[in-house]
């Protein structure tokens, strides 16, 4: 009996000892690797594509019933869409890398350029595996919108706590009445806006006769406060306003210098204002 039991022992660990060799680099094997300088196989394997156009632009069709309805889907039925760029960041001592994709909207061959409208942007985030290969950690098409004239504003990183980086969107609008700018932040964890603010406004184009009264034009900063300990780790800041900004009330300008507190709120996951 104790020779068979043995002998079962042997055969149960030579099985393993062959099994799980395989079973790692199966797993390795698995893994999604990306070059993130080979733009266009970024392209093809994300968006499930096979060739890329004279415009670098990888061409999809909708795979999905969620792809037909956020889809910036043109008039040849087809999605349109293209590297933008990537940003590098450290947390947690990993490199990490954001890759961003824009997607356009044709109508007769041309960018749809109107005042509102902007590109779409589909975004990734990669984690360093070593010997210039990246393997994805999330991948979401189409999150938001942002730019104008049909073309994505300018993208950044910035820094919200000692481990916590969100993705920066800026661009500009005309309205009616006004010019602004204007920048959102979106948690790169989950890609849900954790804050907005309008960094400049005036309505100086607005007015076919400048009226001191009536012209405002102010200007806002942020300022993290990373020397204040917070229970949720991501940095309180102050958004410092200058300028003068428009009294609805009385159809007049008046001084806008004022500093305003915002705090991370951990349960709706968002900044609220804490003071001014």
């Amino acid at each position: 009996m104790d020779n068979l039991l043995t002998f079962c022992l042997r055969c149960i660990l030579g099985v393993c000892a062959c099994w799980m060799p395989f079973q790692l680099h199966a797993q390795t094997a698995n893994a999604e690797l990306f070059d993130l300088n080979d733009q266009e196989d970024m392209l093809i394997r994300l968006f499930d594509s096979d060739s890329l156009n004279d415009q670098n632009e990888v061409l999809w069709m909708p795979l999905t019933f969620g792809d037909q309805v956020m889809s910036n889907v043109s008039d040849d039925d087809l999605i349109h869409t293209a590297f933008d760029t990537v940003l590098y960041f450290t947390t947690l001592g990993t490199n990490r890398a954001v890759a961003i994709f824009q997607t356009f909207h044709y109508i007769n061959g041309e960018i749809n350029a109107c005042p509102t409208c902007g590109a779409q942007l589909s975004v990734a985030v990669f984690e360093d595996a070593g010997e210039g290969r990246w393997q994805i950690l999330k991948f979401q098409k189409h999150f938001t919108t942002s730019g104008t004239y049909g073309m994505n504003g300018e993208v950044g990183l910035t820094q919200f706590g000692d481990e916590t980086w969100c993705l920066r969107l800026e661009m500009h609008w005309v309205g009616q009445d006004t010019y602004g700018e204007y920048v959102t932040f979106y948690n790169l964890e989950d890609f849900q806006k954790v804050f907005q603010f309008t960094i400049h406004e005036d309505n100086t184009a607005a007015l076919e006769f400048p009226d001191p009264e009536r012209t405002y034009a102010f200007d806002k900063t942020i300022h993290f406060l990373p020397h204040v300990d917070t229970p949720s780790g991501w940095w309180d800041f102050d958004i410092v306003t200058r300028g003068t900004e428009q009294d609805n009330d009385v159809s007049r300008a008046i001084p806008a210098n004022y500093v305003t507190r915002y705090e991370y709120d951990w349960d709706t996951e968002r900044y609220s204002k804490a003071c001014q």
